[in-house]
């Protein structure tokens, strides 16, 4: 029935949400086991990440449409086509804002605190999210391209794995153990994001050719 296959497509993807954003969360509580000066700079760094990851989630929701609509007119080629545009389009645009967070890293959070140690902190959290931009808007681009073709448990089960059995125990791992602080939870969320995108394109790139 019609119901039964809006379920089966929307569960899974509300679940690929939630394990992404609630990895997010916790590492939130994460850095307040470390200072609340920490917290703020987290906040201000991922308040940046997260303008430029609402556009890629738009590119995301254009690539489910147009590949979705390739998948209806059955059409392998036109499938191929519609994704990799977009991964084209989203590897260009997180690579500007890469740039930029790397070029403005001690103006960005001026605008948020006029704390100067809060400000230190997150200049150097803003290098850390230019590198997993890519990685970022390549992931969730993918599970849009994915979500055209109808293929969401797969990509749902990579999401669990990247974000809670990768990125939070490292995160824990570099910040705890290694004692790297805050910048250890954000490699740990690096490796999450990295994992996630590489894994997702592959994905992509395999079902996409059946």
């Amino acid at each position: 029935t019609l119901l039964k296959k809006i379920l089966s497509l929307g569960i899974p993807s509300g679940l690929q949400w939630v394990f992404e954003v609630g990895a997010f969360a916790f590492a939130v509580i994460m850095i307040g086991w470390i200072s609340p000066k920490a917290q703020a700079a987290h906040l201000v760094a991922l308040s940046l990440a997260s303008v430029t990851y609402m556009m890629a989630s738009g590119l995301s929701a254009a690539a489910a449409v147009r590949v979705g609509n390739q998948y209806g007119l059955k059409s392998r080629h036109g499938v191929r086509i519609a994704g990799f545009s977009v991964f084209i389009l989203v590897t260009i645009f997180m690579s500007c804002m890469a740039t930029s967070f790397i070029v403005l890293k001690n103006f960005l959070p001026t605008l948020f605190t006029t704390n100067q140690e809060v400000i230190e902190v997150a200049s150097s959290l803003l290098i850390v999210a230019a590198f997993f931009q890519l990685s970022d808007g390549i992931q969730v681009v993918a599970l849009g391209a994915l979500r055209g073709i109808r293929d969401v448990k797969v990509p749902t089960i990579i999401t669990l794995v990247a974000y809670w059995i990768i990125a939070l125990p490292m995160s824990y791992v570099f910040a705890f153990k290694f004692n790297m602080g805050i910048l250890g939870i954000w490699y740990g969320l690096f490796l999450g994001l990295t994992s996630a995108a590489v894994l997702l394109f592959l994905r992509f790139n395999k079902v996409s050719k059946r």
